[in-house]
């Protein structure tokens, strides 16, 4: 009786051993530790992980039999596995289509990816990491130009419905479709106060980890296009361009210009004359509003006859001849900006703009005779702080800049006159009242006894400022 007894105990001891054993993490079964990188579309882009993959799903195999398939959450991690050699699969989304079907229709990239000889052993834990590389599905982007607030809305009716709209600031989403997708879309635009849509067309997305680019153009010499760009080296039609409606966006503008000639003294309201040559001048759209999108300093080709093509808005137009940013020497700047018009769709505007008299001063030097009998050899410099010119002849002269306050510091030097009571100049410097739009001459006079240097600027000097 009483070894049966104990042989009875000795197998009660023997399962609870062999229970707690299965039972204890450090026992018979291991665990995985799973994290993901994605490369989402580029293929030279530095590999990132995923910093919360609870929402994405996971398949564990192991000799073709599936232990685990599921959302990864926190469940894998606490899933216990027998000691042996495992397959992990993991996937972004439960399928493709959920992918493209995510965020309300604009679809999320699709990943998978898998890792192979997964050693878990009793006790341990596998850190396993899974490079799941490109995305497995195509993106979509827009891009557009300011002048493109023409466009309301861009609408795909197919295979799904998505609206990039102006109005709620869509227009600069992404969106994701499988590969290789046919769209049909139309494209909603207001013209003059006219919203107009074009007809259905189509367009096909790039391969797998593609970003297509339909890229909307305007162009403020009239018409508006579309066309689809791909980043990756897609077989197939990479570009379609696509023409709204060209000939009916726009009208044209008739363009005048006068200027005014010297202003001096003596002619202080001379007339101004019509510019004959527009190609020395560059010309700016700006300020302007259409569809709320606003337009900022777009060059505009005026042909020689003074017309251009323009799309049909409102407008305000610049005029400028300036060369180069200091612009000290060669030639008058004049700069001017026409009162708001209205392009009106197939008609022709008459826009005109008065430049006014230039905006920078013409500069000579003259020399008095007080001067001569002390110094010789002047050289006058000019600054206005940030730029600055020299006079060293009376014959030459120099187109400058003027400041809003007109005041130019000068500084002059000299060597003394041999012969005289003078000392060289080591420079005299001082302030000078200069106006823009004016020929000035600055005469250099000295005290005949102290040999302190005056200069007078004299803006009634005989000449043409053009």
């Amino acid at each position: 009786m009483k070894k049966i007894i104990y042989i009875i105990c000795v197998a009660f001891l023997l399962t609870a051993c062999q229970q707690e054993e299965e039972n204890t993490p450090g026992g018979g079964k291991g665990y995985i530790a799973l994290s993901v990188a994605t490369d989402e579309v580029a293929a030279t882009r530095a590999m990132q992980d995923v910093a919360d993959i609870s929402n994405w799903y996971a398949v564990v195999t192991a000799d073709g039999t599936t232990l685990y398939d599921n959302q990864i959450g926190s469940s894998l991690t606490s899933q216990p596995f027998e000691p042996g050699t495992y397959t992990i699969s993991v996937r972004s989304h439960a399928d493709a289509d959920a992918a493209n079907a995510a965020a309300g229709g604009w679809g999320e990239a699709y990943h998978t990816g898998t890792a192979s000889d997964i050693e878990v052993s009793a006790g341990g834990t596998a850190y396993v990491h899974v490079a799941c590389g490109r995305a497995q599905n195509a993106k979509l982007r827009l891009d557009y130009t300011a002048f493109s607030g023409i466009i309301d809305a861009f609408t795909i009716s197919a295979p799904k419905q998505l609206t990039f709209a102006y109005a709620d600031g869509t227009l600069s989403r992404e969106a994701f479709f499988p590969p290789l997708t046919t769209l049909t879309y139309t494209i909603t635009y207001t013209i003059a106060g006219e919203t107009k849509t074009t007809a259905a067309q189509q367009l096909t997305l790039g391969a797998a980890a593609t970003v297509s680019t339909l890229r909307i153009k305007s162009d403020i010499s009239g018409g508006v296009s579309v066309s689809l760009t791909c980043d990756d080296a897609y077989e197939g039609d990479d570009e379609a361009v696509i023409d709204i409606d060209g000939a009916g966006v726009k009208g044209q503008l008739q363009l005048t210009m006068a200027q005014a000639g010297l202003f001096t003294d003596l002619y202080p309201t001379r007339a101004e004359s019509a510019v004959a040559d527009l190609s020395k001048y560059v010309f700016t759209l700006n300020g302007t509003t259409i569809s709320g999108a606003t337009i900022h300093d777009l060059v505009l080709d005026v042909a020689a006859d003074g017309t251009a093509k323009v799309n049909a808005g409102t407008y305000t137009l610049t005029a400028d001849n300036r060369e180069a940013a200091n612009h000290e020497h060669g030639s008058p700047w004049y700069r001017g900006t026409s009162e708001p018009f209205t392009i009106t769709v197939n008609e022709t505007t008459p826009v005109s703009i008065a430049l006014g008299k230039p905006r920078n001063a013409r500069l000579m030097m003259a020399i008095d005779e007080s001067f001569t009998a002390l110094y010789e050899a002047p050289v006058l410099t000019l600054s206005d702080g940030d730029r600055s010119i020299t006079l060293s002849s009376t014959e030459e002269a120099c187109y400058f800049i003027i400041p809003a306050s007109g005041a130019l510091a000068y500084s002059i030097t000299a060597a003394a006159k041999a012969g005289s009571h003078a000392t060289g100049l080591t420079p005299a410097t001082g302030y000078i009242d200069i106006r823009a739009g004016y020929n000035t001459t600055i005469t250099l006079k000295a005290h005949p006894a102290t040999g302190i240097i005056i200069p007078v600027a004299n803006d009634t000097h005989d000449g043409q400022f053009d």
